[in-house]
């Protein structure tokens, strides 16, 4: 990555001011804390918090080789250690998530919305940009109602039908 563009992406990440983006020391970098330790900023000293490392995974479902859904979703490393390490391209991401963490599924809710899709989807789906796609945006938690996974997917509204049963409670 270009100097100049990882030095934007921490500026954007950060808040951190251009000269305090360039003039950041390793020694100020805390990643035990998730924070960033400034010596001198405008204001003096400053901690600036920082996230956790993420693991974004951006898998194609095909159906006969048909493309038919982009699900994209976001993993705490913090909380999945070593979970960047596992090909997903053969194993199923929570019968991992139980297997090496011990992760339970609690409960799921979903958003739907009909939208077009972004033009590099459309590409990937192999539709028009003007296809309606359902947009599936997920949260997951545990049985202990811990967050999961953030996920957002794009189906082909023309490969899909939804079926919705509910209960009396």
């Amino acid at each position: 990555m270009p100097a100049a563009v990882a030095a934007l992406r921490l500026i954007a990440l950060t808040g951190l001011r251009r000269e305090e983006a360039c003039g950041l020391k390793w020694a100020e970098i805390d990643e035990g804390g998730h924070c960033l330790r400034l010596s001198a900023t405008k204001t003096g000293k400053s901690v600036r918090p920082i996230g956790t490392p993420v693991l974004h995974l951006v898998r194609l479902r095909t159906a006969d080789g048909d493309p038919m859904a982009i699900e994209r979703t976001a993993l705490s490393l913090h909380r999945y250690p070593g979970l960047d390490e596992i090909d997903f391209a053969e194993k199923s991401l929570y019968t991992e998530l139980s297997t090496r963490y011990g992760v339970t599924l609690g409960m799921v809710s979903a958003s739907i919305v009909a939208a077009p899709p972004e033009p590099g989807d459309a590409e990937l789906l192999e539709i028009d940009n003007s296809t309606p796609c359902l947009i599936i945006t997920v949260a997951p938690r545990t049985a202990t109602d811990q967050v999961i996974e953030f996920g957002r997917s794009v189906y082909r509204s023309d490969r899909y039908d939804i079926t919705v049963a509910y209960r009396a409670t």
